[in-house]
């Protein structure tokens, strides 16, 4: 009986283990995949904390130190289900501000679970009583439930229910895209909800916890929501704030050309269907994939035209390319936008066509008149011709928007084209405003501007040209630009005026439009480099608070080299998040800031170790500030850790220019410290650290130099500019 008692327990405690290392894994991948929910991070880690926990407590321990193993498991037990209420809530689109409003009572009851855990009074409290047992062979943790052990219970399997309702409500009421999600989260969901009612059961007779194989279930079905299914992707923020509300189709492929969103509009300008397309591979899914996918390669903003043939007419629009990330990771992407100027082209073609048939009336009336016709037939044909110059010129008036009004002073008669007419709202039949009574048309706010114009005009006799907004007859405004030519005497005095104003109202909403959505993709950029920024604060807070409980100097050291590593990237991403240029950063700030980190994270003083920057106010572009980043944060670090005994002071110098003639970045850094021990050589890189140094080097195209004596270390690392 013993021998099958322990092995049963050598198998649920390699479960547990799996359980707990499938969590680590959920944590480690979901970074790596670039979909990050602090919250959910969170939830992984308090769950491993139980599931190794209770691999620990499986291996029958006096009641006393189980007692205490299994307070340990509470921290994870009791916050994993309002955790993951929070994190359904997010995922079920309840802003942010709205759930911290409701947050700290969430976690009520777990904080007290955990407090009774941790204290004497666990019993009676969470357990009326409890032992070590041997029931059905198997010994275990026993025990009788306390009071609160049931309204802990009560509340979980609560929290639990409501994550259960949510989530069918999203099946029942979202695409096929969120139906996935949502079923897999379901499983994961119901998996432990079960789990409670069943330990309620078993536990009766059978001291075993099946918690830790039912979050087992959870973990392998949430992982595939999040990669395979977009779960908290990047995508939501750019649907809420910019898909439904453009007319231009939009669709966002991941940087190995998969289709992750599109809107309705590039559906219909594609004739596909995003619900059956997402997920799979742009370049097989969709007409001109291969086009867009090859486009979408690289990191700059890029413009091309694009022909689509259809049944009735070619079609001609502008795609628009727009990554929002520089790096490899699988966050990275890009957001293509696609702008049809099919309308724009035609009235091109036809403003040439007609272009082309004035030139051609004016060179037959040239030869009409060189020709020896008689003066009835030269009459017909320069009416004729007349007439259709009048025609085509029309035409080409209403095309271009454009209306033409004269004013002869002497006589004092005006005219106007009908385009003219059209424009400022008034028929054919209307008599025609003076010039000076044009002013009438104006919007007030904008007449003081133009009345001071057309003074300076009548006083300088310059011509001039501006825009303004009009109010017509029918109440309706337009936005007009004007162009005022006119004709004055030796005397200076104004003898004949042409005022030609063309309706620019659509052109400007069109630009209006394009720049609404050049700030909304800014700000979205800006969002996913704030997110980058911390979520890297977030592992470097985590990585700060593991170390708290470490006494061994080396892997302590370690931790912190890591550490600086992480937050010398993060640095990166804020700089950019705070400058208005998403492609370079301000180099002299960002080394003040990162060497005031690294002189806190060490607790050195400036009175030990000066740090001399002498670093010009040079901008370095994002492709190599990450790498040239981690060089300069593992330079400082080895100078602090190495370069300076105990009670000896020194100084560190960094020096960086850029040498317009060899169009390179040089970096001189240098410390006055022991140096290198004899028997080592820093540009063979046999250390880790040199290695690091010199393979990024290599990375940013850059030669190092190294030269190390009793009196210090000296590094001179060139790279081109990018």
């Amino acid at each position: 009986m013993d021998l099958i008692n322990n092995e049963l327990i050598f198998v649920l405690t390699i479960l547990a283990i799996i359980a707990g290392l499938l969590l680590l894994l959920l944590i480690i991948l979901t970074v790596k995949s670039g979909k990050k929910n602090n919250t959910l991070l969170f939830l992984f880690f308090v769950l491993t904390i139980y599931l190794f926990g209770y691999a620990v407590e499986l291996q029958g321990y006096p009641i006393n130190i189980t007692l205490k193993i299994i307070a340990i498991e509470y921290i994870g037990i009791a916050l994993a289900p309002s955790l993951l209420l929070l994190v359904i809530l997010d995922y079920w689109g309840i802003s942010t501000e709205k759930i911290k409003v409701y947050q700290a009572l969430l976690f009520i009851i777990p904080f007290i679970t955990i407090l009774i855990a941790f204290s004497d009074r666990i019993i009676p409290w969470l357990y009326s009583s409890a032992w070590m047992a041997n029931s059905s062979g198997i010994n275990g943790f026993a025990m009788i439930p306390g009071i609160w052990w049931y309204i802990y219970c009560t509340w979980n399997a609560a929290m639990l229910l409501i994550c259960s309702l949510i989530l069918l409500h999203v099946i029942l009421t979202k695409s096929r895209l969120y139906r996935n999600q949502a079923i897999l989260m379901l499983i994961g969901v119901s998996a432990p909800l079960v789990s409670i009612y069943l330990n309620s059961i078993v536990r009766q007779t059978i001291p075993i916890d099946l918690t830790p194989y039912a979050i087992m279930i959870t973990g392998l079905s949430v992982y595939p929501a999040i990669t395979r299914f977009n779960l908290f992707n990047i995508v939501p923020i750019a649907y809420a704030s910019v898909f439904k509300k453009l007319g231009s189709g939009l669709i966002v492929l991941d940087n190995l050309g998969r289709i992750r969103e599109l809107n309705p509009a590039f559906e219909e300008i594609f004739n596909v269907k995003g619900s059956e397309i997402i997920g799979s591979d742009a370049g097989t899914s969709i007409p001109y994939g291969n086009f867009l996918v090859d486009l979408s390669k690289g990191n700059n903003i890029k413009r091309e035209e694009l022909k689509i043939s259809t049944s009735e007419r070619p079609e001609y629009y502008f795609v628009d390319v727009i990554p929002f990330d520089e790096d490899k990771s699988t966050s990275s992407g890009s957001v293509i936008m696609v702008t049809r100027i099919t309308d724009q082209k035609e009235r091109e073609k036809q403003l040439i066509e007609y272009a082309d048939i004035i030139e051609s009336r004016r060179v037959d009336l040239n030869i009409a008149y060189d020709e020896k016709n008689t003066a009835y037939d030269l009459l017909k044909l320069n009416q004729q011709a007349l007439s259709d110059s009048e025609r085509s010129l029309r035409r080409a008036e209403a095309l271009a928007h454009l209306g033409i009004y004269e004013w002869d002073v002497n006589s004092g008669k005006v005219s106007a084209s009908d385009e003219f007419k059209r424009i400022i709202g008034i028929r054919n039949a209307d008599p025609l405003p003076g010039y000076f009574d044009f002013i009438n048309y104006i919007l007030p706010s904008e007449r003081e501007h133009v009345s001071a114009l057309i003074k300076k005009n009548l006083d300088t006799c310059k011509s001039f040209t501006t825009d303004f907004s009009i109010i017509r007859p029918d109440e309706t405004v337009r936005k007009i630009r004007s162009m005022n030519e006119s004709e004055f005497d030796e005397n200076g005095l104004l003898t004949h005026t042409t005022l030609i104003i063309q309706d620019i109202t659509e052109e400007e909403k069109m630009l209006d439009e394009i720049s609404e959505v050049h700030n909304e993709n800014r700000i979205l950029i800006s969002e996913i480099h704030h997110r980058v920024k911390n979520n890297l604060q977030v592992i470097s807070s985590l990585l700060s608070m593991q170390s708290r409980t470490i006494d061994d100097p080396v892997t302590l050291s370690l931790f912190k080299e890591a550490q600086a590593r992480i937050k010398s990237i993060a640095l990166v991403h804020e700089q950019i998040y705070n400058s208005s240029n998403f492609n370079k950063i301000k180099y002299r700030d960002y080394i003040l800031k990162m060497t005031a980190y690294l002189f806190s994270l060490y607790n050195v003083s400036h009175d030990k170790i000066r740090c001399l920057n002498n670093v010009e106010p040079i901008e370095i572009s994002v492709e190599i500030a990450v790498p040239l980043s981690l060089i300069i944060t593992e330079l400082i670090t080895n100078s602090i850790k190495y370069a300076f005994d105990d009670n000896k002071t020194g100084e560190i110098e960094i020096i960086m220019i850029l040498d317009h003639k060899k169009n390179m970045y040089i970096l001189d850094y240098s410390d006055d410290g022991s140096g290198f021990p004899d028997d080592s050589d820093p540009n063979t890189g046999k250390g880790f650290g040199s290695t690091l140094i010199i393979g990024l080097t290599k990375q940013i195209s850059g030669n190092i130099d190294v030269n190390s004596n009793h009196k210090g270390v000296h590094y001179h690392i060139e790279f081109p500019v990018v």
